[in-house]
């Protein structure tokens, strides 16, 4: 019977200069085990075919992948499927402050660049497929007005106005967008939005008013938690009102045609 081996955790007295080589017997790493503070750059031998997560590792710089590994590849120390149409994770510390996605990735993971924050710039191939959270928390990739705008959905926000309006190119408002936006005490949603997805708004805990305009039909959960002070502006008979009645907020009524 084949025992498999499972690494649960990394020391720094494991490392050699930073850098640890996972051992080619281990079958599986454990998503805790490679919080280590010294650890700089990863090794993954051909022999390992369950990557783990590796988007809450504050310290990684690298991510480098023997030659022979049958699941996943790596460039310049980021992280990619077999393939490379896949790009898994860019390092939370990586050197780079610009970086172009090769041409051959068709989607790019979840939490892939989670919190990259020495990033100034990224360049996306056409027709790329983005996945949950990928670009949440990249705050030096912002534009002039704190947004982080990526294919329509509106990433990450901090924006320095107490009153703000939502630029008319967001179609998607996305997850913890506007997540503990203290200084937020009123926004506009222009009638280019039709989804705000779960916790967008959490704990605004200044925020007042909401202007909400018909094309919103989609509201996912928790969206305004621990936003005590809001009133939702809304049309009568619009899927926001129906949310807001739902959810216990106040309702105030906009004027047709405004």
């Amino acid at each position: 019977m084949e025992i498999k081996k499972i690494l649960t955790a990394v020391y720094d007295e494991d490392l050699e200069d930073g850098v640890f080589r996972i051992p080619e017997d281990i079958s599986k790493v454990d998503s805790e085990a490679l919080r280590c503070p010294g650890l700089r750059k990863l090794v993954i031998p051909n022999t390992l075919s369950h990557i783990p997560n590796f988007a809450f590792l504050d310290n990684i710089e690298e991510i480098l992948v023997e030659d022979g590994n049958e699941c996943c590849s790596s460039v310049d120390g980021v992280l990619f499927n077999k393939d490379k149409t896949a790009l898994i994770q860019f390092p939370k510390k990586h050197k780079a402050t610009s970086y172009c996605i090769p041409d051959s990735v068709k989607i790019i993971a979840g939490h892939a660049f989670y919190c990259c924050q020495n990033l100034t710039e990224v360049i996306l191939p056409n027709n790329v497929e983005i996945g949950w959270y990928a670009f949440w928390g990249c705050t030096s990739l912002v534009d002039e007005n704190g947004l982080l705008i990526i294919q329509n959905y509106l990433w990450y926000a901090d924006p320095e106005p107490h009153h703000f309006r939502i630029p008319d190119d967001v179609v998607t408002i996305g997850n913890y967008a506007f997540f503990e936006c203290k200084n937020l005490k009123e926004i506009t949603i222009p009638d280019s939005v039709t989804k705000i997805e779960e916790s967008a708004f959490s704990d605004c805990e200044n925020l007042e008013r909401i202007y909400i305009p018909d094309s919103v039909t989609e509201f996912d959960r928790r969206i305004f938690e621990h936003c005590d002070k809001l009133t939702i502006y809304c049309h009568k008979g619009s899927e926001a009102e129906k949310y807001a009645k739902e959810n216990h907020f106040p309702v105030a009524y906009v004027e047709e045609g405004k």
